[in-house]
């Protein structure tokens, strides 16, 4: 009988000891097939003060480990995900693709846990802290992509993020019906969206750039590049040489920098970032 329990013991023993996720042992996660921590999101836990919990540490991982895997990770100049669960010490603020680099509240923008930032409409912004002309490797001038997950439906006139030097421009602009976008050139890429979601805007070529929605082609340009903004990329306000304007009031949950997109890269990224603010319960498309 004392043999049998001490194998029962023993079994049970290895079995719960398989079970258990150690940070930085290289055990798979439940169902992904891969390990945890990836490298880049370990870099991010060693940057935060306070660390998700839970499956919000699966998901974040998959996030990460979902781009690395499709080839984006390393086309990214900026990722930031304020839909995050904690801002105490400035979590949500950091560059996931350099975690020693943050982004700056001008102000006092609203930081919601799960959901991200909202402005004020009034003198609210966020400073990602990034020149778009000099502190960029993979956003070039005729080959550049600024994406921006919202969550409100657009309303009024407001920039969700941008920048301009006085003779080029990149933004992604809502007037009261449309979307007008702007990606290292002084013309504009227009389309009709009118609810929340992920939106793209990029640079594929001299004179190509494409607007997109929720994963979707909205209208395409011959829009030609003029030059890169020697400017820092502001959220929920346009940098006009240094002065904010067209305040939002959207809320905005995730920002991208990368080089130029094709029609599946766009629709990749967007049901992988669907994937997790569906999973954190915020997701709105």
């Amino acid at each position: 009988m004392k043999k049998i329990l001490l194998l029962l013991f023993l079994f049970c023993s290895v079995l719960a000891s398989s079970q258990v996720a150690v940070m930085g042992g290289g055990v798979p996660v439940s169902g992904g097939g891969h390990t945890y921590p990836t490298t880049e999101y370990q870099a991010l836990l060693d940057e935060w003060t306070t660390d998700p919990t839970g499956d919000t540490l699966t998901w974040q991982n998959d996030m990460i480990y979902s781009l690395d895997s499709a080839g984006f990770w390393d086309r990214l100049d900026a990722l930031f995900v304020f839909a995050n669960t904690s801002n105490a010490n400035g979590e949500a603020l950091v560059d996931w693709i350099n975690p020693d680099s943050t982004a700056i509240e001008v102000n006092n923008p609203t930081f919601t846990r799960w959901q991200g930032y909202t402005g004020d409409a009034d003198e609210d912004y966020i400073n990602t802290d990034r020149n778009l002309s000099t502190e960029t490797d993979n956003y070039v001038l005729n080959s550049g992509t600024l994406g921006i997950y919202t969550r409100i439906a657009p309303t009024g006139i407001q920039t969700y993020g941008g920048a301009s030097d006085g003779t080029n421009e990149t933004y992604i602009h809502n007037s009261t019906t449309n979307k007008f976008t702007r990606i290292n050139a002084i013309t504009s890429t227009s389309g009709n969206i009118t609810t929340s979601g992920f939106i793209v805007t990029t640079r594929r070529g001299a004179s190509e750039t494409e607007l997109y929605h929720n994963g979707s082609s909205i209208s395409q340009e011959t829009d030609a590049s003029s030059g890169i903004v020697d400017k820092d990329l502001w959220l929920l306000a346009r940098n006009s040489n240094g002065t904010a304007e067209y305040f939002s009031s959207n809320q905005i949950s995730i920002v991208i920098l990368m080089d130029g997109v094709t029609d599946a890269d766009v629709s990749a990224i967007n049901t992988i970032f669907e994937k997790y603010m569906d999973h954190i319960g915020t997701g709105v498309q």
